[in-house]
């Protein structure tokens, strides 16, 4: 499980105040399809009490509504603690980890806004895209990592679910500033930053990232993803 820790940042020290959670160790969010599961741990670590927060689905499309991700996680956090005070349990607050679903996609605009629902991993529509992709660029080196540039490529990944906002919703790829993962997008809700997990990048995006790293030392504009029609 790839997990997501917070400590001492002011955006997180907002999250905790408005969701009323004061003493715990460590609250772990972690996002299923369907549900937000908020888990209190101590340091040992123990568990002290969890609570989840049912996330709804919207369309058949399966897409998501980023603001019920943070909706979500204000309200369970916030039973966690109640449930703690009620039984007793002195916790005081150390950090948060967030574990979320991917491919999950975002399109962000320049203010860091959704421009649509979320495209979650298990939408399927990007299956078009998957054929186009190895129909033009087959063998090419930015598809070496995860399937040697041969393919079989999925339609849950990051490029297929780009190019099809870009091929099938113009302008919202137009308005677009940012093409991200759920967790990408609440790792920025919690620490108002934009970075992403090295995991995913290889994994689902293609990257090699030690390249990658090297290009962005050398040239702070290398790198970026472009899309061709």
């Amino acid at each position: 499980m790839f997990l997501q820790t917070y400590v001492n940042t002011p955006a997180a020290h907002s999250f905790l105040k408005m969701a009323g959670a004061a003493n715990m160790s460590y609250d772990i969010f972690v996002y299923h399809t369907s549900s937000l599961l908020s888990c209190g741990a101590n340091h040992r670590p123990v568990l002290l009490t969890h609570d989840e927060y049912v996330l709804s689905i919207y369309s058949y499309r399966a897409e998501q509504l980023p603001d019920d991700w943070w909706k979500a996680m204000t309200t369970a956090v916030r039973n966690v603690m109640e449930q703690c005070k009620r039984e007793g349990k002195h916790v005081e607050v150390r950090g948060l980890c967030v574990d979320t679903t991917a491919c999950s996609v975002l399109a962000l605009d320049q203010n860091m806004k959704p421009l649509r629902p979320c495209l979650l991993w298990m939408d399927g529509r990007a299956a078009d895209q998957c054929d186009y992709i190895l129909e033009k660029a087959k063998g090419d080196p930015a598809l070496a990592v995860n399937c040697g540039g041969q393919g079989p490529l999925s339609a849950e990944w990051m490029i297929p679910k780009a190019l099809w906002i870009k091929q099938k919703e113009p302008k919202v790829w137009d308005q677009a500033s940012y093409i991200c993962e759920k967790q990408d997008y609440i790792n920025y809700l919690l620490t108002g930053k934009l970075f992403m997990s090295g995991c995913n990048a290889a994994i689902r995006w293609h990257v090699d990232t030690r390249k990658a790293c090297e290009l962005q030392h050398e040239d702070k504009h290398a790198g970026r993803l472009e899309l061709y029609p």
